[in-house]
């Protein structure tokens, strides 16, 4: 893998420039990138909800990583349940037998957190980060993440 280096301040934020000729297409890879590039994780998959059927599943539609991570997400998980009812964020720092426990996508993981991003109000993605050091997502990463998720929003919004 690559050397990455680790985000220095807010500017860094300014690394996300979503290709917006490619579309939604363009703006997902953008973010995946930027996602990963700014919290220093490792793995970021973006999920966005399959309407052609009614199952209410996620399909992986990037990522990146050196690791394997699910082709779906289904509501009957249930931290992804809570995420669809409550549209909040959700941060797991460490290994225990919650209910969070699958948001760790390989075993090697130990830290995730998972965002959703909204479409009229409905949550349409869920991004979802893995670490693999334990507590990894603190107050700095939470903001940052939680700025950008913002910007990708609603510019999916428009």
């Amino acid at each position: 893998m690559p050397f990455r280096n680790s985000p220095s301040s807010e500017t860094d934020l300014l690394l996300f420039k979503p290709d917006l000729t490619r579309g939604r297409a363009g703006i997902i890879l953008s973010y995946t990138q930027t996602s990963f590039d700014l919290s220093s994780s490792d793995l970021t998959a973006w999920y966005t909800l399959d309407e052609s059927d009614k199952k209410n599943e996620f399909r992986l539609k990037s990522k990146m990583g050196i690791y394997e991570v699910p082709a779906l997400l289904s509501y009957q998980i249930e931290w992804v349940d809570f995420i669809l009812e409550s549209g909040e964020i959700m941060i797991r720092n460490k290994k225990d037998d919650n209910f969070l426990y699958h948001m760790l996508f390989h075993e090697k993981m130990n830290s995730a957190m998972a965002l959703p991003l909204f479409k009229k109000g409905i949550v349409s993605d869920i991004v979802v980060l893995n670490s693999r050091n334990l507590n990894y997502y603190g107050s700095k990463k939470y903001r940052d993440l939680c700025i950008l998720n913002e910007i990708c929003s609603n510019i999916l919004q428009q």
